[in-house]
């Protein structure tokens, strides 16, 4: 997952609900054919990926790939596959990384005056206000989300993503 190519890869993906081959090279024009179809399988057989469809095309056959990470993973659903942590923690890094940098080389102004929002939070809580924190932060997006629908006004402006690591699972800090 963390090969350059394959990080921009899952970039494209995070970013789209679905992809063929061929619409992901138009993205990515400077990587070999070869190369990528090396990476898609690669990708499905990690789990990141997976088909979504397959139909003939000029007597050939074509398949449609989409991610088969779920980004909203739980606790629950870790502590059966603890190792789902990493494909979940590189498929939101290549999507960060996409975004931001799809961000920096746009010539387009709207997005030049859009303010982009990169923060990091020493937080001090107990388990219970985390989760508190939490579920309170998860409502506000959702009704931020839901509030008005679409209309010529609104667009999707912004793409929100949302981590916390538990510090006490990192290496020691120097005290100071």
């Amino acid at each position: 997952m963390l090969h350059p190519d394959r990080m921009r890869i899952v970039g494209e993906f995070a970013l789209r609900d679905a992809l063929t081959p061929a619409e992901l090279h138009e993205r990515l024009a400077d990587l070999a054919t070869a190369t990528l179809y090396r990476h898609l399988a690669r990708l499905v057989e990690e789990g990141i990926l997976a088909v979504r469809e397959v139909h003939a095309k000029r007597g050939t056959t074509e398949k449609t790939y989409a991610l088969a990470v779920n980004l909203a993973l739980s606790m629950r659903a870790l502590e059966r596959k603890p190792k789902r942590l990493l494909s979940v923690v590189g498929v939101a890094a290549a999507a960060l990384m996409r975004a931001f940098t799809h961000f920096v080389e746009t010539g387009d102004l709207r997005m030049r005056t859009a303010d982009p929002m990169l923060r990091f939070y020493p937080l001090y809580a107990t388990d219970e206000e985390f989760r508190a924190l939490g579920a309170k932060i998860e409502r506000l997006i959702i009704e931020a989300a839901r509030t008005g629908g679409r209309s010529p006004e609104r667009r999707r402006s912004r793409l929100f993503f949302l981590a916390a690591v538990p510090e006490s699972t990192w290496p020691s800090q120097p005290r100071g």
